[in-house]
Parts: structure tokens; sequence; C-alpha cells
């Protein structure tokens, strides 16, 4: 999913050779933390992030936040069927687009 200054992330769906299907993702820090698996981080770890975020920020430093999240075949070949009809689609194909990344960056870790 490519980069807009809407969306303000990116993310990539990388098979490896043992199957294992993962997909990553890079943005602001505004539009990413947002997207996180609240499951996959204690208070505390959360608490640390936003203050070296908030650090950075201060220091007029910009950050980008990473995270990934581990789909099953099933949940892969779905969005892919998704994002590939919403890449041909020839009414709001760019909203249409962005709703296929949506589905698929969220509960990330």
């Amino acid at each position: 999913n490519q980069f807009n200054s809407t969306r303000k992330r990116m993310s990539c769906l990388v098979r490896y050779p043992d199957g294992t299907l993962v997909l990553y993702a890079k943005g602001a820090d505004t539009t990413m933390l947002p997207l996180l698996d609240s499951r996959a981080f204690g208070a505390a770890e959360s608490t640390r992030a936003n203050d070296h975020l908030s650090a950075y920020a201060r220091e007029g430093l910009r950050t980008l936040v990473l995270a990934k999240r581990t789909l099953t075949a099933q949940q892969a070949t779905e969005w892919l069927a998704r994002f590939r009809a919403a890449a041909v689609a020839r009414v709001d194909r760019d909203g249409q687009l962005a709703d296929a990344a949506a589905a698929v960056e969220s509960g990330l870790a």
C-alpha cells in the first residue's frame, strides 16, 4: 500500500520462505499509534514510547513508527482479492484502495 499524505503511512506484505505472511507498516506516529493492538503492549511500554516520541518532537525531529502484523493465509488471500478489485475499480479507485489498506493495517504490534 503506497504512502500518501492523507493516510500518512505505507505497508508491504511479505511472504517468507517458510510461508509466514507478515504485513510491515510505517508511518507518522499520530497515524500509526491508534492502529496498534493494545493487547500487544503494556501501559508502561506505551508510555515510554510516547515519551520518546514527544522528546524527539520537541527537538524538532521527525519520527516514524514501524509495526507489523502476522496474517494467516486466508486473511492474506481475502485481503489481496479486495486490494486487486480496488486497484482496477473504475469508480473511486483511490477511496477503495485506501479502504482496502485500512482493513489490513490494524491490530499492529
